[in-house]
Protein backbone atom coordinates (compact mmCIF):
# COMPACT_ATOMS: atom_id res chain seq x y z
CA UNK A 1 0.00 0.00 0.00
CA UNK A 2 1.22 3.38 -1.15
CA UNK A 3 -0.30 6.24 1.01
CA UNK A 4 1.33 9.40 2.21
CA UNK A 5 -1.60 9.41 4.72
CA UNK A 6 -3.04 7.45 8.09
CA UNK A 7 -1.28 4.59 8.60
CA UNK A 8 -3.94 2.76 10.35
CA UNK A 9 -5.91 3.88 7.27
CA UNK A 10 -3.34 2.07 4.93
CA UNK A 11 -3.03 -0.98 7.12
CA UNK A 12 -6.70 -1.56 7.31
CA UNK A 13 -6.77 -1.55 3.35
CA UNK A 14 -4.34 -4.30 3.28
CA UNK A 15 -6.02 -6.08 5.50
CA UNK A 16 -8.76 -5.80 2.72
CA UNK A 17 -6.55 -6.31 -0.26
CA UNK A 18 -5.86 -9.52 1.22
CA UNK A 19 -9.19 -11.12 1.77
CA UNK A 20 -11.18 -9.44 -0.78
CA UNK A 21 -7.98 -11.69 -3.00
CA UNK A 22 -8.91 -14.60 -2.02
CA UNK A 23 -12.22 -14.12 -1.87
CA UNK A 24 -12.22 -13.22 -5.41
CA UNK A 25 -10.14 -16.04 -6.46
CA UNK A 26 -12.40 -18.65 -4.92
CA UNK A 27 -15.42 -17.42 -5.91
CA UNK A 28 -14.34 -17.51 -9.80
CA UNK A 29 -12.05 -20.55 -9.96
CA UNK A 30 -10.28 -21.84 -6.67
CA UNK A 31 -7.92 -21.23 -3.64
CA UNK A 32 -5.21 -19.06 -4.82
CA UNK A 33 -2.01 -20.73 -6.17
CA UNK A 34 0.27 -18.68 -3.85
CA UNK A 35 1.18 -15.37 -2.61
CA UNK A 36 1.68 -12.90 -5.68
CA UNK A 37 5.14 -11.92 -7.12
CA UNK A 38 5.51 -9.44 -7.70
CA UNK A 39 3.27 -8.19 -5.21
CA UNK A 40 0.16 -5.73 -6.50
CA UNK A 41 0.88 -2.43 -5.66
CA UNK A 42 -2.13 -0.34 -4.24
CA UNK A 43 -1.63 3.18 -4.87
CA UNK A 44 -3.66 5.26 -2.81
CA UNK A 45 -4.73 9.30 -3.60
CA UNK A 46 -5.97 11.57 -1.20
CA UNK A 47 -8.19 13.63 -3.44
CA UNK A 48 -9.85 13.59 -6.93
CA UNK A 49 -7.71 16.00 -8.44
CA UNK A 50 -4.38 14.32 -7.09
CA UNK A 51 -5.58 10.28 -9.01
CA UNK A 52 -7.04 12.55 -11.84
CA UNK A 53 -3.19 13.78 -12.26
CA UNK A 54 -1.04 10.15 -12.19
CA UNK A 55 -3.93 8.11 -13.56
CA UNK A 56 -4.98 10.37 -16.43
CA UNK A 57 -8.73 9.25 -15.58
CA UNK A 58 -11.68 11.09 -15.51
CA UNK A 59 -12.76 12.69 -12.09
CA UNK A 60 -16.03 10.65 -12.23
CA UNK A 61 -13.60 7.42 -11.93
CA UNK A 62 -13.07 6.07 -8.54
CA UNK A 63 -10.04 3.21 -9.47
CA UNK A 64 -8.00 1.87 -12.43
CA UNK A 65 -5.78 -1.15 -12.82
CA UNK A 66 -2.82 -1.90 -14.80
CA UNK A 67 -1.57 -4.98 -15.01
CA UNK A 68 1.75 -5.59 -17.60
CA UNK A 69 2.00 -9.81 -18.69
CA UNK A 70 5.34 -10.81 -20.19
CA UNK A 71 5.10 -14.51 -22.03
CA UNK A 72 1.53 -15.26 -19.89
CA UNK A 73 3.23 -13.81 -15.91
CA UNK A 74 2.64 -10.74 -14.38
CA UNK A 75 5.59 -8.49 -14.02
CA UNK A 76 3.54 -5.59 -13.01
CA UNK A 77 -0.01 -5.25 -11.00
CA UNK A 78 -1.10 -1.69 -9.57
CA UNK A 79 -4.45 -0.74 -8.35
CA UNK A 80 -4.88 2.91 -7.98
CA UNK A 81 -8.23 4.02 -5.96
CA UNK A 82 -8.92 7.44 -4.07
CA UNK A 83 -9.54 7.95 -0.23
CA UNK A 84 -11.88 10.33 -0.81
CA UNK A 85 -14.22 7.50 -2.30
CA UNK A 86 -16.69 6.42 0.64
CA UNK A 87 -17.07 3.00 -0.93
CA UNK A 88 -13.43 2.67 -1.95
CA UNK A 89 -13.26 -0.69 0.19
CA UNK A 90 -16.74 -2.41 -0.69
CA UNK A 91 -16.53 -1.00 -4.49
CA UNK A 92 -13.47 0.30 -5.94
CA UNK A 93 -11.25 -2.39 -3.64
CA UNK A 94 -12.75 -5.79 -4.66
CA UNK A 95 -13.66 -4.07 -8.21
CA UNK A 96 -10.04 -3.37 -9.29
CA UNK A 97 -8.96 -6.59 -7.67
CA UNK A 98 -11.21 -8.58 -10.14
CA UNK A 99 -9.23 -7.36 -12.74
CA UNK A 100 -6.21 -8.47 -11.25
CA UNK A 101 -7.30 -11.50 -10.11
CA UNK A 102 -8.61 -12.19 -13.95
CA UNK A 103 -5.12 -11.43 -14.96
CA UNK A 104 -4.16 -14.95 -13.41
CA UNK A 105 -6.85 -16.81 -14.54
CA UNK A 106 -6.43 -15.74 -18.01
CA UNK A 107 -2.81 -15.12 -18.87
CA UNK A 108 -2.81 -16.01 -22.28
CA UNK A 109 -5.54 -14.12 -23.54
CA UNK A 110 -7.80 -11.66 -21.42
CA UNK A 111 -11.57 -13.16 -21.15
CA UNK A 112 -13.92 -10.60 -23.43
CA UNK A 113 -14.71 -6.81 -21.94
CA UNK A 114 -18.14 -7.14 -21.25
CA UNK A 115 -17.86 -10.25 -18.98
CA UNK A 116 -14.63 -8.97 -17.30
CA UNK A 117 -16.44 -5.70 -16.83
CA UNK A 118 -19.58 -7.96 -15.34
CA UNK A 119 -17.57 -9.87 -13.12
CA UNK A 120 -15.77 -6.95 -10.99
CA UNK A 121 -18.82 -4.93 -11.12
CA UNK A 122 -20.45 -7.95 -9.50
CA UNK A 123 -18.04 -8.17 -6.62
CA UNK A 124 -19.58 -4.78 -4.99
CA UNK A 125 -22.39 -4.34 -2.86
CA UNK A 126 -26.12 -5.27 -4.05
CA UNK A 127 -26.89 -1.78 -3.80
CA UNK A 128 -23.86 -0.91 -6.64
CA UNK A 129 -25.00 -4.24 -8.60
CA UNK A 130 -28.61 -2.51 -8.36
CA UNK A 131 -27.81 0.84 -9.67
CA UNK A 132 -26.89 -1.02 -12.99
CA UNK A 133 -29.87 -3.48 -13.31
CA UNK A 134 -32.12 -0.88 -12.58
CA UNK A 135 -30.43 1.48 -15.84
CA UNK A 136 -31.19 -1.47 -17.68
CA UNK A 137 -35.12 -1.28 -18.54
CA UNK A 138 -33.83 2.48 -19.66
CA UNK A 139 -31.32 0.98 -21.76
CA UNK A 140 -33.58 -0.94 -23.70
CA UNK A 141 -36.51 2.24 -23.84
CA UNK A 142 -34.62 4.14 -25.04
CA UNK A 143 -32.36 1.85 -27.65
CA UNK A 144 -28.81 2.31 -25.45
CA UNK A 145 -27.76 -1.31 -25.77
CA UNK A 146 -26.38 -3.53 -28.05
CA UNK A 147 -27.47 -6.83 -29.40
CA UNK A 148 -26.02 -9.93 -27.29
CA UNK A 149 -24.10 -11.22 -30.59
CA UNK A 150 -22.37 -8.04 -30.90
CA UNK A 151 -21.74 -7.38 -27.21
CA UNK A 152 -20.35 -10.92 -26.96
CA UNK A 153 -17.82 -10.86 -29.60
CA UNK A 154 -16.39 -6.62 -28.39
CA UNK A 155 -12.48 -6.86 -28.34
CA UNK A 156 -12.74 -3.22 -27.11
CA UNK A 157 -14.90 -0.69 -25.28
CA UNK A 158 -17.31 0.54 -27.39
CA UNK A 159 -17.54 4.43 -27.98
CA UNK A 160 -21.35 5.03 -27.75
CA UNK A 161 -23.84 3.53 -25.99
CA UNK A 162 -21.74 3.14 -22.93
CA UNK A 163 -24.35 3.24 -20.14
CA UNK A 164 -25.95 0.04 -21.96
CA UNK A 165 -22.66 -1.41 -22.60
CA UNK A 166 -22.17 -1.81 -18.37
CA UNK A 167 -25.57 -2.37 -17.70
CA UNK A 168 -25.65 -5.33 -20.05
CA UNK A 169 -22.29 -6.64 -19.30
CA UNK A 170 -23.71 -6.81 -15.05
CA UNK A 171 -27.29 -8.14 -16.27
CA UNK A 172 -25.70 -10.94 -18.90
CA UNK A 173 -22.94 -12.01 -16.24
CA UNK A 174 -25.32 -12.47 -13.62
CA UNK A 175 -27.40 -13.66 -16.20
CA UNK A 176 -26.00 -16.97 -16.41
CA UNK A 177 -24.38 -17.35 -13.45
CA UNK A 178 -27.83 -18.02 -12.41
CA UNK A 179 -28.79 -19.98 -15.41
CA UNK A 180 -26.52 -22.90 -13.83
CA UNK A 181 -23.31 -23.93 -12.32
CA UNK A 182 -22.47 -20.70 -10.67
CA UNK A 183 -19.69 -18.30 -10.93
CA UNK A 184 -16.51 -21.36 -11.78
CA UNK A 185 -18.87 -22.74 -14.73
CA UNK A 186 -18.98 -19.10 -15.60
CA UNK A 187 -15.08 -19.38 -15.72
CA UNK A 188 -15.39 -22.54 -17.42
CA UNK A 189 -17.09 -20.76 -20.37
CA UNK A 190 -15.63 -18.01 -20.64
CA UNK A 191 -12.44 -20.84 -21.26
CA UNK A 192 -14.61 -22.47 -23.38
CA UNK A 193 -15.34 -19.65 -25.44
CA UNK A 194 -11.87 -18.83 -26.32
CA UNK A 195 -11.53 -22.47 -27.58
CA UNK A 196 -14.64 -23.31 -29.09
CA UNK A 197 -16.57 -20.17 -29.85
CA UNK A 198 -19.52 -18.42 -27.99
CA UNK A 199 -22.02 -20.34 -29.46
CA UNK A 200 -20.45 -23.69 -28.82
CA UNK A 201 -19.11 -23.13 -25.44
CA UNK A 202 -22.86 -21.69 -24.56
CA UNK A 203 -24.24 -24.92 -25.90
CA UNK A 204 -21.53 -26.24 -23.51
CA UNK A 205 -22.11 -24.97 -20.17
CA UNK A 206 -25.84 -23.84 -20.74
CA UNK A 207 -27.91 -25.53 -23.26
CA UNK A 208 -28.20 -22.69 -25.05
CA UNK A 209 -28.50 -22.56 -28.54
CA UNK A 210 -26.05 -19.58 -29.59
CA UNK A 211 -26.60 -16.00 -28.17
CA UNK A 212 -29.67 -15.12 -30.41
CA UNK A 213 -31.45 -17.15 -28.00
CA UNK A 214 -29.40 -16.37 -24.98
CA UNK A 215 -30.89 -13.13 -25.85
CA UNK A 216 -34.37 -14.24 -25.76
CA UNK A 217 -34.62 -15.59 -22.45
CA UNK A 218 -32.12 -13.04 -20.94
CA UNK A 219 -34.42 -10.28 -21.98
CA UNK A 220 -37.33 -11.80 -21.02
CA UNK A 221 -35.51 -12.30 -16.98
CA UNK A 222 -34.04 -8.94 -16.82
CA UNK A 223 -36.48 -6.56 -17.95
CA UNK A 224 -39.63 -8.54 -15.93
Amino acid sequence: IRFAGNRDFAEAVSKAAEAQRKLIFERWSGPPSGAWTPKCEIMIHATTEAYTKATNRPAGCTGCTTVKLTNGRATERRVDLRSDDAAMATNALPRELTHVVLADLFPDRPPPKWAAEGMAILAGTPEEVGRFTRTLPRCARDGDWFALAQLMEMKEFPTEKITGFYCQSVSLTDHLIRAGGGERNFTIFLRDSQRYGTAAALKRQYSVDGPAALETSWKRTALE
